[in-house]
């Protein structure tokens, strides 16, 4: 806004006075962190901050992917693409960490015959194939990048979860 004041008197304090009085009115009634407060608190929102820190992206992924809803079932990952290269270690990192989730209800007997009926017995360290055949050292490093990045975002879920409540996502 432009105001010029063409004549001198009290017409210039005036207009001054109504401007600095509608900017405070302004700033009080409708900031925007007053608006969205008061809106929050409209719909009964409220929020508690909670940072984490990661050993990498990896975990940090296999987190997000375990808490998006479906993630049971054959919830999508190309919103991952970007961030891990599709590939068929990631299938096999992604797919345990869905059984995972899936378990974490399911007993300790249960879990054990369902790997009995998928041919895993438990004899073999998890870089040997489950028939003890000899694996290639790119097959070894796999299986180890697969279980260390399982167990790394399975720990980082269950911090999550004992700080939050399992209320998190």
């Amino acid at each position: 806004m432009t105001y010029v004041a063409a004549q001198k008197g009290w017409d210039a304090f005036g207009l001054l006075a109504i401007v600095l009085c509608a900017s405070l009115l302004d700033h009080v009634l409708y900031s925007d962190g007053r608006l969205a407060q008061r809106w929050l608190r409209a719909e009964h929102v409220t929020m508690k901050a909670y940072a984490c820190q990661f050993s990498g992206r990896v975990p940090m992924i296999g987190v997000i992917q375990t808490r998006r809803k479906g993630a049971t079932g054959d919830s999508p990952t190309s919103w991952m693409d970007q961030i891990i290269a599709p590939s068929k270690r990631r299938d096999v990192w992604l797919r345990k960490l869905r059984r995972s989730a899936s378990a974490s209800s399911v007993t300790a007997e249960e879990a054990a015959a369902a790997a009995a009926a998928e041919g895993q017995t438990g004899q073999w360290p998890f870089w040997v194939a489950e028939d003890g055949q000899a694996t290639t050292e790119k097959e070894k490093n796999d299986r180890i990048w697969v279980q260390n990045n399982f167990v790394l975002a399975r720990a980082a879920a269950e911090a999550i979860d004992t700080h939050t409540g399992g209320c998190l996502l």
